[in-house]
């Protein structure tokens, strides 16, 4: 059975998808780099622009967000019914200033733009992508014509009101139960989004468009197959509210992991998500392989490393580039590597041994989700492939360049080492203390003590405990200083105060 452990806990998502015993792919989802494209906001309009026609709205976002008239819905509907009406109207007629409106981001904000909306709102689903109030069915091209028909007829009968809907390509493979299923549990999204919205101030987002429950569902991850651990409940609750609409998984298949110690440390993931980080993978057999990142590919150099082998040097080196060509391509999957990737096997003089080795490769990739397309042997003796860059690699992630080897390595990242002390802390909920003294670096403290110290509030309620913060200019980490007594904590933290203060 496969397994998905997801810590999300902190504001940093982790997600571990195990098949075999053994991580094949990590899925980090962090504030600081996570897209917005996808996301649902409220917002208010606070221009609108006749001679462009459009408007620019006010979403929460350091800079205001433009929504342009083919973007709004009222000139969708229009422009179904009268095209003569459409090429009249006006973004005045529309939207007023300071109204508000639900709107999806459709393009990331690039230098002095903001973002570009949309009020056609989209909810990617397994089958099919919702639209709450687009009103109109489209099928896939790729459906055969019969098929597209049967579906589109389904479609219209099913739909609600002003609801849209487009047909995915895998529609075509699935009794309309499935489809009916995933309609479902998309509407019921849906409306507790808006029920969600009420309760928040305008601006605000309302919606992740890309959080890793999502992409599960999208990708086809979670499967009767699958037993998924969270240590989440607002998670754990979002995918039993899924189990309702879908046979893909059973309740005895998703769990709530309540124990106190990070979760990844409890599966043992967290010191094989650190090796992801290396650029040095071991191999099984005594060689080695290295994964240098560069601006415009990747490079994976095999090294024979200890290797010897028992057979003739052609033999030797073929065996150790077949080992090696399936390390790279787990590899390649877990790290989330995208683009242009060289690989610079060991030289074999063989037509034949290059062959069985990219056999192998191709072999290994059969499983990745991500297109995959190898080119073969350059006349350098360099394999050249691509592979679709969907998701950032886990190490833009989580780390950044060292400022000390002036950017030739990486180090973990600010962010990321905000998270994993707020992991260490969230550790301590089932300990006896009353308090802690935690030292930290400016940037978590800075972090920590803005909104009136809300996030420090928030992490002391998890672990009902009284948290005494040392903030530090010369340290790079946090650490837990003290574990005690309230009145024993405080008092230490007083004289600590003085002493890094004298």
């Amino acid at each position: 059975m496969k397994r998905i452990i997801m810590n999300a806990n902190t504001d940093e998502k982790r997600v571990a998808l195990i098949e075999e015993g053994q991580v094949v792919e990590w899925m980090i989802d962090s504030p600081d780099t996570s897209p917005l494209v996808g996301n649902i906001y409220k917002g208010r309009v606070v221009n609108i622009l006749p001679g462009m026609q459009a408007a620019f709205v006010d979403i929460g976002l350091q800079k205001n967000a433009y929504l342009p008239l083919n973007e709004l819905l009222a000139w969708q509907w229009i422009s179904q019914e009268d095209p003569d009406q459409k090429r009249r109207a006006k973004i005045q007629s529309f939207l007023t200033e300071g109204q508000e409106v639900f709107v999806q981001v459709t393009k990331e904000p690039t230098g002095s733009k903001g973002a570009k909306l949309t009020e056609v709102i989209e909810l990617p689903g397994k089958y099919l992508v919702y639209l709450p109030k687009a009103n109109y069915v489209a099928v896939s091209r790729r459906i055969e014509d019969e098929k597209r028909g049967e579906l589109r007829k389904f479609a219209n009968n099913e739909r609600q009101l002003d609801e849209g809907v487009i047909i995915r390509t895998e529609a075509a493979k699935i009794s309309p139960t499935y489809l009916q299923n995933d309609w479902s549990f998309l509407r019921r999204r849906w409306e507790r989004i808006v029920e969600y919205s009420k309760q928040l101030r305008t601006p605000t987002k309302i919606h992740h468009g890309s959080s890793m429950i999502d992409r599960l569902i999208r990708q086809s991850f979670i499967d009767s197959e699958t037993e998924v651990i969270t240590d989440d409940r607002v998670v754990y609750h979002t995918l039993n509210d899924y189990l309702s609409y879908t046979d893909d998984l059973s309740p005895s298949q998703l769990s709530l992991y309540q124990g106190y110690d990070d979760i990844f440390s409890h599966y043992e993931l967290k010191q094989v998500l650190q090796q992801t980080l290396l650029s040095r993978v071991e191999l099984l057999n005594g060689g080695y392989i290295d994964i240098e990142k560069t601006e415009a590919m990747t490079v994976i150099d095999v090294n024979t490393g200890t290797f010897v082998g028992k057979d003739t040097h052609e033999e030797t080196m073929r065996n150790m580039n077949i080992q090696a060509a399936k390390t790279i391509a787990t590899e390649i999957r877990k790290r989330s590597i995208g683009g242009i990737v060289l690989i610079d096997f060991i030289d074999m003089k063989q037509e034949r041994s290059q062959s069985d080795v990219l056999r192998a490769l191709e072999h290994s990739f059969r499983d990745d989700p991500m297109r995959v397309k190898i080119q073969g042997f350059t006349k350098l003796g360099l394999v050249e492939m691509t592979r679709k860059k969907a998701y950032h690699e886990v190490s833009e992630l989580l780390t950044e360049p060292c400022t000390t080897c002036q950017g030739s390595g990486r180090v973990l990242g600010k962010s990321s080492q905000m998270y994993e002390l707020e992991r260490l802390l969230y550790e301590f909920q089932g300990n006896d203390a009353e308090a802690l003294i935690v030292e930290v670096p400016s940037f978590i403290a800075d972090k920590w003590l803005e909104n009136h110290a809300q996030k420090l509030t928030d992490i002391e309620a998890v672990i009902s405990k009284t948290i005494y913060l040392i903030k530090r200019t010369n340290t790079e980490k946090g650490e837990v200083r003290f574990v005690g007594k309230k009145e024993h904590a405080k008092a230490r933290w007083q004289r600590l105060l003085i002493e890094y203060n004298s």
